[in-house]
């Protein structure tokens, strides 16, 4: 007997007597979609509303593009700002020591060599290409792999809707990231600290150790994070007429297996 993802949380939840009857929406010729502000409206304060009429309705490329750009906007004045700020710069050459301490403790690097790399690291700015090309292609990246995600999900689930509907799905939640940036950014400055944000990082403050896992896991985990997975699942559930204790499950199973992941992988590098 193979037990699908659907099939565990349909049962589970089955059992808990959770109704499972609702039908996927589809999209009517006859319906026009609203405009992008007020879709970019009711992300935040109705995505149920705002995924049944996106369901409903025609493919409209500005509620995944805006955002998509704006995102981009917002990433390269963040990436200018911190990097353009000598206390900032400070704080990461500080927490990159820790890494280089911990090699030559391990013996992945003699004393010499982190010292003669800490005199690079003071004397180097980060170059502006980089910045620019990590500001570009993030968002770009995040989009398309996060909709691919949902829409493999969604077929799982029975979806009828086709990948464009899952870009939008996906791609008006870049507003939460952009607002969770900005205030990340704002924290930033009033406390001073690269590690102020709105969620683990501010347990951590300047305690942080980029070599520890279980810091690196807290400090990725954001109040903003939490919140996108959720408005994520609501339209999970309405692309695919499953109950929402069915989606929003699934899409923070699927969350914490990339940021498990994500957070490991940099340990290769520390």
């Amino acid at each position: 007997m193979v037990l699908t993802l659907e099939g565990f949380f349909t049962t589970f939840l089955a059992k808990k007597g959770a109704s499972m009857d609702e039908q996927p929406l589809q999209p009517s010729a006859q319906l026009q979609p609203s405009s992008f502000m007020n879709r970019a409206v009711n992300v935040f304060t109705s995505p149920g509303e705002l995924y049944t009429e996106i369901a409903s309705t025609p493919t409209q490329k500005s509620t995944w593009l805006l955002p998509l750009l704006l995102a981009i906007i917002v990433a390269m004045i963040n990436s200018f700002v911190v990097n353009s700020n000598e206390s900032f710069r400070q704080q990461t050459r500080d927490a990159q020591s820790k890494v280089y301490e911990k090699m030559v403790e391990k013996g992945w690097m003699t004393q010499e060599a982190r010292e003669k790399q800490e005199i690079q690291d003071e004397a180097q700015k980060v170059p502006v290409v980089k910045v620019i090309a990590g500001s570009l292609f993030g968002s770009p990246i995040l989009l398309i792999v996060g909709s691919f995600i949902l829409f493999i999900v969604g077929k799982i689930l029975k979806s009828p809707l086709s990948f464009p509907k899952y870009l939008e799905l996906f791609g008006i939640t870049l507003l939460i990231g952009i607002l969770d940036t900005i205030i990340t950014l704002v924290l930033m400055h009033a406390l001073d600290s690269i590690y102020a944000s709105p969620g683990g990082g501010l347990l951590l403050s300047s305690s942080f150790d980029p070599s520890k896992f279980s810091h690196r896991l807290i400090a990725s985990v954001t109040v903003f994070g939490i919140w996108r997975q959720i408005v994520l699942g609501i339209g999970l559930s309405k692309f695919s007429g499953k109950s929402q204790s069915v989606t929003i499950p699934i899409v923070f199973v699927i969350w914490i297996v990339i940021v498990l992941g994500l957070v490991s992988l940099a340990g290769l590098f520390m």
